[in-house]
């Protein structure tokens, strides 16, 4: 901890202690402790995001740029694609491209050849899953999610630190952005401390390259068509209603044109396939689609696709920075509209697809 981070945090704590001293007597009642509790954490939450995260984001950029011939490693990434692509990528976009730094000096770690996605930042990509096998992948994610309490990387547990320090041994002593340091800077937009131009500003949004190969051997990219991308989640779960809407929009979808249906044929995450019907001018993108390239191999389908139909989350923003027409759906509103927000403001821009949002109510869409 740096003498600038120690000096600020005792200011908070003096805050603290004065707001405590100030409270009547020196006896509190248990009702005004409770108060004090919550209060004395909605300011430490200011704080992190506020003050000690910037900071540290500060500290770490003059770091690489004291020594230049030191590597940087931006990961490694390993949650919810949705996060990786609105908010991690082009935060390091925004912050490594404002400092000068070479792309040649970056390293990014990511898994399921996500590749294509850090182009521009980072020179050197490295995958997890060339070290780990799916199953021991899908472990290390669980070990990592279980150390950490949530899916979302809020702290540098000890598993990634071992995993870094095996990267270090490829990539002599690295400056590390880890993505905690995003999901501690913008907490103050998703926490409703800040406005979601706060997020904006500290990130760069470029369109994606479409010229992504196709698998090779696949038997489409001939003639235009639909990609789909429907896994059940909190914004859709899978029911019997939604079963019927899927059977309804792949018919509507077949008949205009061949549809190219992205399902693994594995887990990633805790995201699943809904139940998707077969049909002669439907296709199975899973034979082409394996672990170590599944994100490479579904952003190339996407890119060349017509138009895209998926699931409210990550995917829709793929598409979108692909410039791919998309059509997202979703039956609860739940989702933090943040993130709407967000990609709304974004994707309205040159070169970019807006992604146009369907609700399902009952197995049909609703009125817009």
């Amino acid at each position: 901890m740096t003498a600038e981070t120690r000096l600020l945090r005792n200011r908070v704590g003096v805050s603290l202690l004065g707001r405590f001293l100030r409270t009547k007597g020196t006896a509190v009642a248990p009702h005004e402790r409770t108060g004090l509790v919550s209060g004395a954490r909605r300011m430490a939450a200011r704080w992190e995001s506020l003050v000690h995260t910037p900071l540290t984001i500060r500290c770490r950029v003059r770091a690489a740029l004291r020594d230049s011939s030191r590597p940087i490693l931006v990961g490694p990434w390993c949650s919810e694609v949705g996060f990786e692509l609105l908010y991690w990528i082009p935060f390091l976009r925004k912050t490594l491209g404002d400092a000068g730094i070479d792309p040649a000096r970056v390293i990014a770690a990511s898994r399921g050849g996500a590749e294509p996605w850090y182009s521009g930042i980072a020179d050197t990509y490295y995958d997890l899953m060339d070290a780990k096998s799916h199953a021991e992948y899908l472990s290390y994610t669980t070990t990592r999610e279980a150390q950490q309490g949530v899916k979302k990387q809020l702290d540098l547990v000890a598993c990634e630190r071992a995993l870094i320090n095996e990267l270090s041994s490829d990539f002599e002593d690295p400056v590390v952005f880890h993505p905690s340091l995003m999901y501690r800077l913008f907490a103050a937009v998703w926490r409703g401390m800040k406005p979601v131009e706060y997020a904006l500003e500290r990130c760069h949004h470029v369109p994606m390259d479409r010229n992504l190969p196709l698998p090779e051997g696949c038997p489409f990219g001939d003639e235009p068509y639909a990609a789909i991308k429907l896994y059940r989640s909190d914004a859709w779960p899978q029911n019997e209603s939604s079963a019927a809407f899927v059977r309804d929009l792949l018919a509507s979808l077949a008949s205009r044109m061949p549809v190219v249906v992205l399902q693994a044929g594995f887990d990633m995450d805790d995201h699943r396939d809904h139940s998707l019907p077969d049909g002669v001018r439907i296709i199975d993108a899973s034979p082409w689609i394996e672990p170590r390239t599944n994100l490479a191999v579904q952003s190339a389908i996407v890119a060349h696709a017509s138009e895209l139909h998926t699931t409210y989350g990550g995917f829709a923003y793929l598409g979108a920075l692909l410039g791919v027409p998309t059509t997202a759906y979703y039956s609860n509103d739940g989702f933090v509209a943040d993130h709407l927000q967000v990609s709304n403001q974004i994707f309205s821009g040159p070169g970019f697809a807006a992604i146009r949002e369907r609700r399902i109510v009952d197995g049909a869409l609703a009125s817009e």
